[in-house]
């Protein structure tokens, strides 16, 4: 007998293929999980794992590529696994060509103009950050920093009061990475709650940020039904919490541990534009699903309707075939904007620019004013995996002394 079946392995799923693989817990006790994550690449290009209701996984960059980019056969409708929200997140649940008109509501918040006229915001919330941080000689960074910065600046574009951060935190950590679907559907249902009286207070009192706009947004002629709204509203209130947060995490700790790699961008900040695409292909952190559309097969395995599809997208900027010695840190690389850490094709993240900007203003204050900074002595790091990978303890340490009160922005 075999000793998966007690766990049911659907009938079109070879042996052979079945892999004891659990995305939320196979890697939280190694040393760097992107590594444990590539190690993927020594399998199957396409296995099955029996978790969280059953799923496949692919490991290949083309294959991966492939997926992300192909709507006809593949639907976005099933983004993450296991599946708990009753109703479609547009517009990364909506599928082309209607998920255009969908993204195109929010889409003038997240261009690279908007962003740039925040450039400003962003610089002084980090400032302020560093620099309630710098003379202590120490902090957590996960939750002292890196879970501050990003909120901030993501409450000022929806204009959402500071003091409801905490419990957005413990939402956006349960929708994010929580395994249980119960846990993740009461997070969604405490943060539909919220964002339902918050719907209800901008329709009597519109402004300009983006909630009012999408209270008055119209999708063919027609309002966004209730549904929308909600789903509209998670997507962007547990994209703005926890992704570049998250980032942070897995960024600082290499630089932590990786003293040259630190010295080098706090020596030459002209390399800092440069770094960023090459950081977030390093440490990419999403991982995202697709549904199969129809019954078929794909590189000689059979998929069949509804069967979930796990899209890691560290696999593919961690895949050699793609990028030459992919864990060196290479910031001459020509090709790291076409990472997969952001999403691919008519899907890729509206934020990047958001995130780009976040991470740039980041290492330049962060490395003029802290340039020297360490893991604390005897401290532990803890690192989750799940929809989103994320370093959630990392306690840093530094020599008062050498910190200034100036940043590397010229």
């Amino acid at each position: 007998m075999s000793r998966y079946s007690e766990l049911q392995i659907p009938e079109h799923v070879p042996e052979h293929l079945v892999v004891d693989f659990d995305y939320f817990r196979f890697a939280e006790q190694e040393p760097d999980i992107h590594r444990a994550w590539a190690r993927l690449h020594d399998g199957p290009a396409i296995f099955w794992s029996p978790h969280h209701g059953g799923h496949w996984v692919v490991t290949r960059a083309e294959d991966l590529k492939e997926i992300y980019s192909d709507h006809q056969r593949f639907t976005s409708n099933q983004q993450s696994i296991p599946r708990a929200q009753p109703f479609l997140f547009p517009p990364v649940e909506i599928d082309p060509p209607l998920h255009a008109s969908y993204r195109s509501l929010i889409f003038p918040a997240f261009s690279p103009r908007s962003i740039h006229a925040l450039r400003g915001h962003v610089r002084e919330l980090t400032v302020e950050l560093i620099d309630s941080l710098r003379t202590q000689g120490q902090c957590e960074f996960y939750g002292d920093f890196a879970l501050h910065m990003p909120i901030g600046i993501f409450l000022s574009i929806v204009k959402l009061p500071a003091s409801d951060r905490a419990r957005m935190l413990g939402w956006a950590d349960a929708a994010t990475r929580a395994s249980d679907p119960d846990e993740i559907t009461a997070a969604f249902a405490q943060a539909w709650a919220y964002l339902d009286e918050k719907f209800r207070e901008r329709r009597a009192n519109p402004g300009s940020d983006l909630i009012s706009v999408l209270c008055n947004a119209r999708i063919d002629g027609r309002p966004l039904s209730h549904e929308e709204l909600l789903g509209f509203g998670s997507v962007i209130l547990f994209g703005g919490l926890d992704t570049v947060a998250s980032s942070l995490g897995f960024i600082v700790r290499h630089m932590a541990e990786n003293p040259a790699e630190r010295d080098r961008l706090a020596n030459d900040p002209g390399l800092i534009p440069l770094a960023v695409d090459e950081l977030f292909r390093r440490f990419a952190i999403t991982n995202m699903a697709r549904g199969v559309k129809e019954d078929m097969e794909y590189r000689n395995v059979q998929f069949r309707k509804g069967d979930p599809i796990l899209l890691p997208t560290a696999l593919y900027n961690l895949d050699k075939r793609v990028y030459p010695n992919p864990f060196e840190i290479d910031y001459g690389r020509r090709n790291s904007s076409e990472q997969l850490g952001f999403g691919w094709g008519a899907h890729r993240c509206i934020g990047v620019s958001l995130a780009r900007t976040e991470l740039e203003v980041f290492l330049q204050e962060w490395l003029g004013r802290i340039p020297q900074f360490r893991i604390a002595d005897g401290a532990a790091v803890e690192v989750r995996t799940g929809k989103v990978n994320a370093v959630t303890r990392l306690p840093l340490a530094w020599d008062v002394s050498t910190t200034t009160d100036r940043g590397l922005a010229g």
